[in-house]
Parts: C-alpha cells; sequence; structure tokens
C-alpha cells in the first residue's frame, strides 16, 4: 500500500535529520543495508501489522537503547499477565497478574509458540532497540510481555512448567489491561531499608522517575500531585535529606544503592544524590544536542531560540547550550546541586546488571569514573557512552509512535567514540538455584561483603 511506503520514508527521513549519530553502534555500510532492505518491504507489505515488524527490525539495527518503536494507542496499557525474569538464560514467571489454572510464581517457561523460550526472546529482541546480546535479554524479559502484545496479532501459546512438579502445562495467554505499562508494575520507584545487622542503608531504586510527567509521592516514592516540576525535585531532595539524616543518626558504615531494575528516567536525581557522597569537584558527563526540525516542533519555546546562532542540522554541545540558554537545558540535568551540610563517609556499594540502563548508566558511571562507590553484579544494558534523551513522533498512516534519540553523552573516563561496557569492579551474576530458593544472589553477597565494613 502506498501508504505504508509513504510512513516508511516519513520514519527514515526523521530519523536521519533527528538522531545524534546513527553509526555509533552500526557502520554506514550495515545502517544503508538494513535501510534499503526495509523501504523495500515496505513498498509491498499489505498490512500495517507487518509494516510495524519491518519497522522495529530496521529500528534494531542502529540498537542504541533509545530510539524504538512505542506503543500505540490501542495497545497502550495491554500486556500479557505475567511479569518475568531471565536468569541463567532460563525464563520463569515472577508474578502472575491474573489466576493462571495450576501455575504459580518462580514457573518456568519452556516454549513460547513452539519455540524455546531463551530462542524465543533471542528473537523478539531484534523488535526491540536494545543489542542482541546474551546479557541484554534480561531486558526483553523484563519488557517482554509488552513488546510481544505491541508488535503482533496473534495470541501467544505457552508452555510451562509447574513450580510444584514440574509438569508442563499448555497456556495460550491473552492480552490483559493491568494499568501503567512499566516492566515491574506501579511499584515505589524508590525506597530506603535499614538493615541493622550490618549498620547499612539499602536504597531500592526502581526508576529515575521522569519529573516533568509522573506524579509520585516522597514518602512511598511517589511524588505528589500536580505539582511543578521545581516543587518534585524538591520532594527527591526531602527524600534525600530524609535519608542521609537517617543513616548519619544510626551510625551507618555504608549505603548499598540498587539499580539493576533501573531502566533510567530524569538524570537529575543521580546529580542530587551525588553531592551527599563527595564534596570535591567531579569529572562529569559531556555531550551535545543536534538541532531539528522534531526537536524544534517539540521544544520550540527553548530549543528555537538556539537556532539564531546556530543553522539547522547542527551539533550543539551541552556548553554552547547553557551559554545561549542558561539552566533551562538538558545540560542542567547533569550538573550537580549545592552540595548539603556534610557528607555521607561510608562505603557506597552500587549493584547494576542488564536491566540498569539510560540515567541509571549515567548515575553507576558517574560513581565509577569519579571513586565514589564500588559497583558489584553485572554489566550495564548499554554502557556509558551513546544516544540519549529522546522524542516521540507519529507516522501519519499507520499512527505508530516511534521514539527517537536526540542527544549523545560522553562518559568522563572513555574516549568520545568508545562504545565499551560499564562493567562492575566485582562481577557477581543471579543463580537458579537461589532464584528458586528466594534468594537474591548479589544482594546477598553485598550484604556479606558490608558486614565486613563494620
Amino acid at each position: 500500500m502506498k501508504k505504508i511506503f509513504n510512513d516508511a520514508q516519513y520514519l527514515v527521513n526523521t530519523l536521519e535529520t533527528t538522531h545524534p549519530d546513527l553509526f555509533f553502534r552500526c557502520s554506514r555500510r550495515q545502517y544503508a543495508a538494513g535501510r534499503e532492505k526495509f523501504l523495500a518491504k515496505a513498498s509491498v507489505a499489505e498490512s500495517f501489522a507487518d509494516f510495524s515488524c519491518m519497522a522495529g527490525e530496521f529500528l534494531h539495527c542502529i540498537h542504541d537503547g533509545h530510539t524504538s518503536l512505542q506503543l500505540t494507542p490501542d495497545f497502550s496499557g495491554k500486556r500479557l499477565p505475567v511479569d518475568t525474569v531471565l536468569v541463567e538464560n532460563r525464563l520463569f514467571i515472577k508474578k502472575a497478574l491474573v489466576p493462571l489454572p495450576g501455575i504459580c510464581d518462580k514457573a518456568e517457561i519452556l516454549s513460547i509458540d513452539g519455540l524455546p523460550a531463551f530462542r524465543y526472546l533471542k528473537q523478539t529482541i531484534s523488535l526491540m532497540s536494545y543489542e542482541l546480546k546474551e546479557r541484554a535479554l534480561q531486558n526483553a524479559a523484563a519488557f517482554f510481555p509488552y513488546a510481544w502484545a505491541h508488535l503482533n496479532s496473534h495470541l501467544p501459546s505457552v508452555l510451562v512448567a509447574r513450580a510444584q512438579d514440574r509438569r508442563p502445562v499448555q497456556l495460550r495467554l491473552v492480552w490483559k489491561k493491568h494499568g501503567f505499562p512499566q516492566p515491574y508494575g506501579r511499584e515505589p520507584a524508590f525506597g530506603l531499608k535499614y538493615l541493622e545487622n550490618i549498620r547499612s542503608g539499602y536504597l531500592d531504586w526502581r526508576q529515575f522517575i521522569d519529573l516533568r510527567s509522573y506524579d509520585f509521592c516522597c514518602k512511598h516514592g511517589f511524588m505528589r500531585e500536580n505539582k511543578s516540576e521545581r516543587s518534585r525535585f524538591a520532594d527527591w531532595e526531602a527524600f534525600l535529606r530524609g535519608m542521609f539524616d537517617e543513616l548519619s543518626d544510626r551510625g551507618a558504615k555504608s549505603l548499598i544503592i540498587d539499580l539493576r531494575h533501573n531502566t533510567g528516567g530524569n538524570s537529575a536525581l543521580g546529580g542530587n544524590l551525588i553531592a551527599y557522597l563527595t564534596e570535591k569537584t567531579i569529572k562529569k558527563f559531556s555531550g551535545y544536542t543536534r538541532l531539528s526540525p522534531l526537536l524544534v516542533k517539540s521544544y520550540g519555546e527553548i530549543y528555537g531560540k538556539l537556532l539564531r546562532k546556530f543553522p539547522m542540522g547542527s551539533k550543539v554541545t551541552w556548553e554552547q547550550e547553557e551559554a545561549v540558554l542558561g539552566a533551562d537545558t538538558i545540560a542542567e540535568k547533569f550538573a550537580l546541586k549545592k552540595p548539603p551540610a556534610g557528607k555521607f563517609r561510608g562505603q557506597v556499594v552500587l549493584l547494576t546488571g542488564p536491566a540498569t540502563y539510560s540515567a541509571a548508566e549515567i548515575f553507576a558511571a558517574l560513581i565509577k569514573d569519579n571513586s565514589l562507590g564500588i559497583l558489584m553484579g553485572e554489566a550495564t544494558g548499554n554502557g556509558g557512552n551513546g544516544p540519549i534523551d529522546s522524542l516521540n513522533f507519529t507516522l501519519p498512516a499507520s499512527k505508530l509512535i516511534v521514539r527517537v534519540s536526540f542527544s549523545f553523552r560522553l562518559r568522563p573516563a572513555v574516549g568520545e567514540r568508545s562504545s565499551k561496557k560499564l562493567e562492575p569492579h566485582i562481577y557477581k551474576k543471579q543463580t537458579v538455584n537461589d532464584f528458586l530458593l528466594g534468594k537474591d544472589t548479589v544482594l546477598e553477597y553485598a550484604v556479606e561483603s558490608c558486614k565486613k565494613m563494620i
């Protein structure tokens, strides 16, 4: 259909005029081949469902972690009725969101539509903008209930081994609507527990909440409703003050910050926390923003001012941005806030994994590059350098929503063109045996390490 091909051309043109560096993780030759294949397929596509799969495969050749297909309005909030987790290349039901006859949590998914679960995930991940590597499958497992429902038009047939007796049970899972579509449900974005036996705080930090669009209250990890961005920052800062006051009053010797399930959000929250960890000037990320018609259309009141000094298509460094726009700029997200009185003097332990992404990766990189703590767990999902910050646009005919990055970050401790992974100081991975016993391999190792610091 002509409409589908027009959508394909619109997608390619918008991508090429907006993205900060299409060739950071794929070569020009690879991109050109993917582009040609996508346009050729789109020219003969017969349905928007087929086209959505083609678009997803094309965007995967960029695999920058931020450029991807989004949930369409028709599928918003729909998902398969399970939360999944990948442990040692085996897929388990972390939580069933509706009653499944004979199935309980921690049951293993053996196959999906006739394919072994691991192989199915490896194929499905090509429909998402995450790297086609085994450790990044952790992200696919987390996002699987949404990505599958979004990009396929038939119901999945799933073979599950019941946890009680390991007997396989064939299920045909259906799409369900379960509130806000995020991988771990509407759980608190952050929360503090004090581990008295090791004199340590444990901050379970699941999201760098996007303060522009999410409402959540400080006490439970959700900031209050109907608040300005400035007021929401004040709530986050109040939470941090309370947390570090409690750690100080209790004489805490360490702080464990768990980012293993944190896929990002607003990077400014990391700067607020780092201010409590050091009084020194730290090495920060640098970067640039690409001026594009889509960016100016979306944020014209801010970025339109840059057109007075820089031509369309320019890659404007964050320093240049700040000189023109002042604090009202993306660069401000990476600036440290004014440090509070005194700093936390205990040991900081940061837990990372393949689902640690975007703003959470930036925070982890700053901790590592400035020697502010010890990283434990697995490598993060994408790496320190790379595209960041994104805009959504809608394809005219299919109404598919595409997210595209428009800014590029540069990690302090590595070269500009490096796509090197952010590796932990101490490698530790969750095991299947511990998972089935309800144990957290990585956290238990961190707790034992902190005991030695008392």
